[in-house]
């Protein structure tokens, strides 16, 4: 199973993430470009959460670069790893603030990056949010493209009992932000921008946005979607939806592999709201429902989108795979939302 994660499921938080409304279905067909690219805040993230030990091992990396991280960092995070993991659709407490909302901003500067968990570790001292959500709401809102409405004054009011972590975790990530800078990105920066430019050569030869607008009947809401590499935490999660348009991905795997995993990841974007649907009826376990959700996208991507691919990403895929081939078969006509509903019905019929 390949891992990846699009859901922010805040553990400390009810209902955050309320559904997103569903649009209205648009008839002109635009074509939308998909650029892949190398961003340093997102790879300072995950070389930190790498040496730290947030995530599955991943040795050759760690050889590389453990000197880079003082070694009294490295073990509070690594003691802190209940509070910081993510994967499969879930995330802990800290997940967010130190990983999906820098890396979707992308900080241009350190000062800009210092002046985040500045604010951040301000707000909660002083449950006064307003200075942190002003700063960032615009970012916030696009992320709600994704995750639907967005409640942050009451997401860092429940963060406030985690105050100390917070302000032990940023000082970290300030601290070490500029020897990253100096000494490992001009080094990884290389790699990764090599392979980006190969997967942007490679992505002229397919319109994989405008056939999964024409395939789903729905607009791509974005004018673009980037793909962000990363060159650590090759064993753990891989797809990142940071928001509805900016993914990370793992550099090293094979371009062909990337590519399709790029097409399935258009596919959840534009099935998310129908996710959240199905999600709102409060019929199924988020778990399941998830799995379901997943093996949809990548039915779509090898039937309809690449063709005569083998499903690779998803749950139990072969399982799901099978169910969703013998529903279209039953029912050309059948909408996202069936599917998932009897999909779903079906395979737990299975797997009582």
């Amino acid at each position: 199973m390949i891992k990846k994660i699009f859901w922010i499921a805040f553990a400390v938080i009810v209902c955050l993430f309320n559904a997103c409304n569903s649009s209205d279905t648009k008839n002109t067909k635009m074509t939308k470009e998909i650029m892949v690219t190398a961003e340093e805040v997102p790879n300072y993230i995950f070389h930190l959460m790498t040496l730290g030990n947030i995530v599955p091992e991943d040795p050759e990396y760690i050889s590389l670069y453990k000197d880079s991280l003082p070694a009294e960092d490295r073990a509070y995070l690594s003691e802190h790893r209940d509070m910081l993991y993510w994967g499969d659709g879930n995330t802990a407490v800290l997940t967010v603030p130190f990983f999906f909302i820098p890396a979707y901003i992308n900080f241009q500067s350190s000062q800009d990056f210092n002046e985040y968990f500045d604010l951040l570790s301000s707000a909660l001292h002083s449950a006064d949010f307003n200075p942190f959500i002003t700063k960032y709401n615009s970012y916030i809102k696009k992320m709600e493209l994704m995750y639907g409405p967005i409640n942050m004054e009451e997401y860092l009011q429940a963060l406030i009992p985690y105050s100390q972590n917070v302000d032990e975790i940023g000082n970290i990530y300030k601290r070490n932000f500029q020897s990253y800078h100096l000494e490992v990105w001009p080094k990884e920066k290389i790699k990764l921008e090599q392979t980006a430019a190969l997967l942007n050569t490679e992505l002229q030869k397919y319109d994989l946005i405008g056939q999964w607008e024409e395939l789903i009947g729905k607009e791509f809401k974005t004018d673009n979607y980037q793909i962000i590499l990363f060159s650590s935490n090759k064993n753990g999660p891989n797809a990142n939806s940071l928001g509805y348009e900016r993914n990370t991905f793992y550099y090293g795997n094979d371009p062909e592999f990337i590519i399709q995993f790029i097409s399935h990841e258009v596919g959840t974007h534009l099935l998310i709201e129908n996710y959240h649907e199905v999600m709102q009826m409060n019929q199924f376990e988020f778990s399941e429902l998830y799995g379901a959700f997943e093996n949809l996208a990548e039915f779509y991507s090898v039937d309809f989108i690449l063709k005569n691919k083998n499903p690779l990403i998803g749950y139990d895929v072969k399982t799901y795979y099978t169910i969703y081939q013998n529903l279209y078969e039953q029912n050309k006509n059948i909408t996202p939302n069936e599917f998932m509903i009897k999909g779903l019905e079906l395979y737990n019929n299975k797997n009582p």
